[in-house]
């Protein structure tokens, strides 16, 4: 275990070591791919890493979590409105202690992502997997909103199952369980199900932005007045209030930046047809319709965990394209864009937490 104020800066530096190896291997003339040992050991490292953290408030929400399964330890209610996360803690309560009920999340946190890239990308899962756990989103999530984390995660090993359909719906329920807000990205994912165009998607989303620029909060607080909130959970109607005043509330630049790349690769692939990919197809259109919903409501208070609602995948998005199909087993010269494309992409995943090198470096000076 490490002192809390250090685990940042060792998942970023971490990644970055990986990421670079894994793009010196892709390098290489003749690659045929990363074995499943490689996914499989990337996700057991990180389920320990991040499930072993100190419980500590640098990790902001871990302590309330702690503080909700000691009461459960001690017969009382979690008091968490999510009933499969709160029947996960009580349960845990009375055969583990608390570090182990931590170590329990973050296996439900990693593990559906690298099985889900498995199903996906087979031999090339490893770089899908990397890329999911280098995201910018994915440390807060790992350690702060875990029972978002928990349920994004179930979400996307839920469209991984897209042909399997009742192991589809099943995690679809689990993650709704863990957390009632990813009803947005399942519903999205249904949709773009019967109805997948690129670039009517692109176009609502460009009109959203439009009109947030215009409307501002006046559009946010029309948006979440129809959207189905849990009775005996407030905190919409408080961010609402909230307005710009509260935290991540108002208009975003920042977001709007994080989110923009995802639309831009959609725009050059799909709208111009560069990809054929239906699944992909798909996941794009999931993509943009969530993020769609976060423009309409970025002037509430707390908005990024709106945003996170369509981040969880913006990773998966970018590279997804770039990635030879599941059962291609040698990359060769004819394939050296790809190759150039993967370098590129990994640079992008290294920006995503480039502010935890900046902290790093910044202790020195």
């Amino acid at each position: 275990m490490f002192d809390a104020h250090w685990y940042g800066d060792i998942y970023a530096n971490a990644v970055l070591i990986l990421t670079l190896l894994a793009a010196i291997q892709l390098s290489q003339n003749k690659n045929n791919g990363f074995s499943p040992i490689a996914n499989w050991s990337l996700a057991i490292m990180m389920t320990l890493f991040i499930g072993t953290r100190p419980i500590s408030g640098v990790f902001w929400d871990t302590v309330n979590y702690a503080f909700s399964f000691e009461r459960a330890a001690k017969g009382l209610e979690a008091g968490y409105t999510d009933e499969g996360f709160n029947w996960l803690m009580e349960t845990s309560a009375q055969f583990v202690n608390v570090e182990t009920f931590f170590v329990l999340c973050a296996a439900i946190y990693v593990v559906p992502l690298a099985i889900g890239m498995q199903k996906i990308h087979g031999r090339w899962s490893y770089i899908a997997t990397l890329c999911l756990i280098g995201a910018g989103s994915f440390m807060p999530y790992a350690t702060n909103g875990i029972r978002n984390g928990m349920a994004t995660s179930l979400v996307i090993l839920g469209f991984a199952c897209y042909r399997q359909k009742l192991f589809m719906i099943l995690f679809f329920l689990l993650a709704y369980s863990m957390h009632k807000s990813v009803l947005l990205p399942i519903a999205c994912f249904l949709i773009a199900g019967i109805w997948a165009n690129p670039r009517t998607y692109v176009s609502i989303w460009m009109l959203c932005l439009f009109a947030t620029i215009v409307g501002g909060s006046v559009i946010a607080s029309r948006v979440t007045a129809l959207t189905p909130a849990n009775e005996e959970d407030m905190r919409l109607a408080d961010y609402v209030s909230m307005g710009s005043a509260g935290k991540y509330g108002g208009f975003r630049w920042d977001f709007i930046l994080n989110a923009i790349l995802p639309v831009i690769v959609s725009r050059h692939l799909a709208v111009k047809n560069a990809l054929q990919d239906k699944f992909y197809q798909r996941l794009l259109c999931t993509y943009l319709a969530a993020n769609a919903y976060w423009v309409l409501v970025m002037q509430v208070g707390f908005s990024n965990r709106f945003a996170y609602l369509s981040w969880f995948m913006t990773a998966w998005v970018v590279i997804y394209p770039h990635l030879p199909p599941k059962d291609s087993r040698l990359m060769g010269e004819e394939n050296w864009a790809n190759r150039c494309g993967f370098l590129l992409l990994f640079n992008y995943i290294t920006a995503c937490y480039s502010f935890y090198l900046i902290n790093t470096f910044s202790k020195f000076f």
